[in-house]
Formats: C-alpha cells, structure tokens, sequence
C-alpha cells in the first residue's frame, strides 16, 4: 500500500491522516502490551494521549478474502516495526475472491477499543465472524454469523455494538458483542440506507456512538442514523457529498467526518445534532487520485484500515 500523510496536533489529539493511492487491505493495529481497562471509550481521548507513550510490539491481521474459504492472516509486530507470521485464522465463512481492491470498501475489519476482539466480513457467503485476540496476538473464532443482508463489506464497532454494512441489498444489520466476542443479532435492527443509495463503501460509529455514518461511492452521499438506546437506527439524513464520488473517511474526537474523494480531494463536515452535515473544507486538493483514508492515533489505540481487507493491533 502507498501512503502519504501529516499529523495534525489539537487539544484533543494527534492525528495522522493518510491518504492510500493503492491499498489491497484494510488494517488494524493491536499492541501486545496489557491493556488498561480503565480506557473506556467514554475516556477515548485521555486513553489515546497516554498511549502515544507507549509505543511497543503488536499484531497486524489481513483479511485473505478467498471465496475457497475465508481467513484472517496475523502477524506479530515488533517495536521496530518489523513482521513475521502468527498464522492463518480460518472465519468459518467464504470471501468474495477477486484480486484489485474486489470490496471496494473500508473498514473489512475492525477491532473493538479495548484490542481484545476482532471482527470480519465474509463477503462470499452473507456472514460477519468475531474472534477473541490473545496476548500474543494469535486469534481464537468466536462465532460467526448472518451479516443480516447481502455481500457485507465494512464493520462499525462501539462498546457492545456492531454494525454490518452490506452493499448488494445498502442495508445494516446490528449485533450486540456478548461474552467472549460472540456476535448475537439484534431482534429487528436491520435497517435499509435512503431511496438511490448506491456503492456503499464504510461506515463508522461518532465518538460517543450515538450516530452511524455511511458513505456511498457511486450515489455520492453520506447518510447519518440516530442511534437509539436499544441499539437499532433512526431514520437517516442524507446529506450530498461536496466532491466527487465519497469513499473512504473516519471521524475525529468532535464528530466531524473527513471524507477522501476518489478523485483527489478531500472535504471535512460538521455534523448537527439532527444529522446534517455541512462542509467545513470542502474539496481541497490532495494531489493525486485517492480512495483510501486512514485515521491513527497512537500505535497502541488505534485501528489502521485501508481499502479492503487487513487489520492490525
């Protein structure tokens, strides 16, 4: 993956923002080190500023996406940044094969905030796993189960809850995370994006995981749910995508989404309390076709995803 990137310093955070020219996966980062659990997310911006001290070996997991028969490749990081292999973690479900980027998505897996579990998409065969991450990074299959609708292709996780994004049928489907990383399905908590949602690409949880967000390539949208007490969505506001075609984005610490636009820009919203999003910066050049958008803070607490597939702790 070729990448490119600043950091930028606020009150709240250091951020990194990268922007993937090539990406073939998407990437989460997990270090090894005890956790604290005293970092809730609740906690998040105190927790990600004291482990920009904390620098230490991890893991990183890539998605293999095989339509023979899906899994999660793990490798242990070192300090210096170095791999070598941890091994190959079957999903129990199938992936959508393919070679180039085959998603067209973000955030394929993702890893709760406290690092302790990872989950997946398996485009092939409808279905979303959860693993159990181990102190050296080896990863234990937890469950796997119905992503609720068709081809899911991006994962949303806050505290107990996730979202699946699937693309085929623009729906999202939620589940609570039980008990060592089990995934149970919430009674009527799938949702259908707007009328004309088209390309559905990634979707993430604000902050305080009151709202869900969603970008859509190819109708060149976000859509913004409520998310309500029991975990299932409001009704979305859909709001147009500034520039051309919205892809990957993240969200910082004061609930503004930073949007990359496939054709080489990159606009920042601010989001209302009813759902609205308004430009802030809208469509400055990022000098070259980009598609990918990447969000670190800290190599301990952060998750680092790219286009379609790996992950890293």
């Amino acid at each position: 993956m070729q990448t490119y990137g600043r950091r930028i310093s606020t009150a709240a955070s250091t951020t990194t923002l990268v922007f993937a020219t090539l990406a073939l996966g998407a990437c989460a980062e997990r270090a090894v080190a005890p956790l604290d659990r005293s970092l809730t997310p609740s906690a998040s911006a105190g927790g990600r500023r004291s482990a920009e001290s904390a620098e230490g070996p991890g893991a990183v997991y890539t998605l293999t996406n095989a339509a023979s028969g899906n899994g999660v490749v793990a490798f242990h990081r070192a300090a210096s940044g170095s791999l070598s292999p941890l091994g190959t973690f079957a999903t129990g479900g199938l992936g959508a094969g393919g070679t180039l980027d085959p998603l067209v998505s973000q955030f394929a897996t993702v890893l709760n905030e406290r690092h302790d579990a990872l989950f997946a998409v398996n485009a092939g065969s409808d279905q979303v796993s959860s693993f159990r991450v181990g102190a050296d990074g080896a990863l234990t299959l937890a469950s796997t189960v119905s992503s609720g609708g068709s081809r899911p292709v991006s994962l949303a996780v806050h505290d107990n809850l996730l979202y699946a994004l699937n693309t085929n049928d623009n729906t999202l489907s939620g589940f609570r995370v039980t008990g060592g990383a089990r995934l149970v399905a919430i009674p009527n908590a799938t949702r259908s994006l707007a009328t004309g949602a088209d390309g559905a690409a990634a979707v993430r949880f604000t902050a305080d995981g009151t709202h869900l967000i969603v970008s859509e390539r190819v109708s060149n949208r976000l859509e913004v749910f409520p998310v309500n007490e029991d975990g299932r969505l409001g009704a979305p506001v859909v709001s147009a995508s500034h520039g051309g075609a919205a892809f990957g984005f993240d969200i910082t610490t004061r609930d503004q989404p930073i949007v990359s636009e496939t054709q080489g820009a990159v606009s920042s919203y601010a989001l209302a309390t009813n759902g609205a999003l308004t430009p802030i910066t809208a469509s400055i050049s990022a000098g070259s076709y980009t598609s990918g958008f990447e969000r670190r803070i800290s190599s301990r607490r952060s998750s680092v995803e790219s286009k379609t597939t790996p992950a890293a702790r």
